[in-house]
């Protein structure tokens, strides 16, 4: 019953330190047509037990492929411990493409999301 409880303890402690950023990108369609502008979602959730240590939502950064990034608005923090923008892009040439969101941070490392589309 002991060693039970242990391990109990020890997947608790596992869970609540391992837990860290989750991003969600979300587009109406990944296949769009050259020229296309259009609207990405960025959703993220601070999942930390303790205060996030990235000083500022200015951290996460954005790099494309194919995709130009044509503006940003500021981020909201739309419940506790979850922020939201959305990206303005533009399709840049035929075949694929990509927008990706990614941190840096001291307490979990270097993290990413990626978001395919099909340019045609």
């Amino acid at each position: 019953m002991k060693k039970l409880g242990l391990v109990i303890i020890l997947l608790l402690m596992t869970a609540l330190i391992g837990m860290s950023c989750d991003f969600k990108i979300e587009a109406a369609t990944q296949t769009i047509n050259k020229g296309d502008e259009f609207y990405i979602k960025i959703t993220v959730f601070q999942d930390h037990t303790f205060k996030c240590v990235l000083p500022s939502e200015a951290e996460y950064k954005f790099n494309s492929e194919n995709i130009k990034l044509l503006g940003m608005t500021e981020w909201e923090e739309i419940s506790k411990n979850t922020l939201q923008t959305w990206l303005k892009v533009k399709a840049l040439d035929y075949g694929d493409g990509w927008v990706k969101i990614s941190k840096n941070c001291k307490k979990e490392g270097y993290e990413e999301k990626l978001i395919n589309f099909e340019i045609k």
